[in-house]
């Protein structure tokens, strides 16, 4: 058995819809105007998960990965 710490960087999925009323208001227009840009999409975001989880090449290996793919 294998276990890994991952961090798949910030995705952009539906949970930020919330920003403006749980960080503060006018957060989600500032998120979805500046900070996405920098942001993966769902599909980017799962890519380090299954990346560790599928990949044979990194069993046995400790490592902390932080992003993969593009």
């Amino acid at each position: 058995m294998t276990t890994y710490a991952l961090h798949p960087g910030v995705v952009n999925t539906e949970l930020m819809k919330h920003i403006d009323a749980t960080i503060m208001p006018g957060a989600t227009w500032f998120f979805k105007h500046i900070i996405a840009w920098f942001t993966k999409d769902e599909e980017q975001g799962a890519a380090t998960t299954l990346y560790c989880a599928l990949d044979e090449k990194v069993s046995n290996v400790g490592l902390y990965v932080f992003f993969v793919g593009s």
